[in-house]
């Protein structure tokens, strides 16, 4: 009996001692921060530049970068973003950012939105579902609601596209992968604490392919804006904007090829392509990048048309410094904000594996005359969330 005890005790002070290392690493590590490479950075005008650095699973740092000067201070992370109450008081607290998207927040003046899809599991008949979680809070009211439903995916995924609020309701539009595709409306009730299907459309039949394609999503004035990307080999990528209107499901659709030749077919030895495309207002901004160049267009969703793009060159420090690497890099470009004629861009130097973070930048780029306003360096964790603050 006493050697079972003994034997508890070690496990027991092992757990301790574990929790303990781990927190002191968190207040050992060192404070984020961005160092001037180029440019003035009181070209934020009255932004700000939010970077949060975990330095452990249970603790992070917070630097807020202004014009006038920058401040840390340290923060809680929720490793595994399952503690809504918190997200929902205090944003600083939720470790997702520009670089997550398997959650999403919401927020207006009249109420804070969180949901999150996660936790595949498989029932005792066989049937294959994933759960969609809600947080909802009312502005000015403590009560937090908070539920749960749970999906049939068979053999494949489920994907959040987006939601908004409609009256005292939520829409929500999502797709589940699999051997078809399907597009799905819902309408969920805060108060009931229910679900309803409103539609269920096939997504090949909104952009007529069958091949693999990416796909992403955005509510905006009752319609919902479906972007894919379909590329052919031996054909140029087409990137397809299909407008679904969520009150009589008709559908509507806009096309558009990129014109710049020299960034869609050159070769380079940094590795991957990213495409991005990041809602911000009323535009929805692509960007595809290879090597050095940046082509940039959006989508206005207010006239509903491709507006065209133009070809943006990264600082030539950056190009330096990818240029001097001894080892084979991957880049990859992340555009998190578009203000006026400003672009932000991140930049993250990896590792050929893509496993680990080299190094990281933020890059602000006039793109009227392709000039470069500020560039800094990112002092930072291998899981840094970073974005502008307004």
């Amino acid at each position: 009996m006493k050697k079972i005890y003994t034997r508890i005790f070690l496990i027991f002070s092992i757990v301790v001692m574990g929790i303990y290392v781990v927190n002191i690493k968190g207040q050992a590590s060192k404070d984020p921060k961005i160092s001037k490479l180029a440019g003035d950075i009181s070209v934020l005008g009255n932004k700000k530049i939010k970077v949060i650095s975990s330095s452990s699973i249970l603790r992070g740092k917070e630097l807020l970068l202004s014009k006038n000067d920058e401040k840390v201070r340290n923060v809680k992370i929720d490793f595994m973003n399952v503690n809504s109450e918190r997200i929902l008081k205090d944003r600083s607290f939720y470790r997702g950012n520009v670089d997550n998207s398997g959650n999403k927040t919401y927020e207006d003046d009249k109420v804070k939105i969180f949901i999150d899809s996660k936790f595949q599991y498989v029932s005792s008949t066989g049937k294959r579902f994933e759960t969609i979680k809600v947080s909802y809070r009312n502005k000015g009211e403590d009560l937090l609601k908070r539920f749960k439903f749970d999906i049939p995916i068979n053999n494949g995924y489920l994907q959040v596209l987006d939601f908004k609020p409609e009256g005292n309701n939520i829409r929500l539009a999502y797709i589940v992968r699999g051997e078809m595709n399907k597009l799905i409306i819902t309408t969920i009730d805060p108060i009931k604490e229910s679900i309803k299907e409103d539609k269920s459309i096939l997504l090949e039949d909104i952009v007529n392919e069958k091949s693999d394609y990416s796909v992403s999503g955005y509510i905006y004035n009752n319609k919902l804006y479906i972007s894919t990307s379909i590329s052919k080999e031996g054909k140029d990528e087409t990137y397809i904007m299909s407008i679904l209107d969520l009150k009589d499901y008709s559908i509507k659709k806009h096309n558009y090829k990129p014109k710049s030749e020299k960034i869609i077919h050159s070769k380079t030895e940094l590795g991957n392509v990213h495409i991005d495309n990041t809602k911000i207002n009323n535009k929805i901004y692509y960007t595809k990048n290879q090597g050095y160049n940046i082509y940039l267009w959006n989508f206005n969703m207010d006239n509903n048309k491709f507006e065209e793009g133009r070809e943006i060159t990264l600082d030539t420090k950056i190009i330096e410094k990818l240029k001097s690497e001894k080892e084979k890099t991957d880049m990859y470009i992340r555009l998190i904000e578009v203000d006026g004629n400003k672009a932000y861009f991140i930049i993250s130097k990896c590792s050929n594996d893509g496993v680990t973070i080299l190094s990281k930048y933020i890059n602000i780029v006039d793109t009227e005359t392709n000039k470069s306003l500020y560039l800094g360096e990112i002092s930072a964790s291998q899981d840094n969330s970073i974005e502008v603050l307004k």
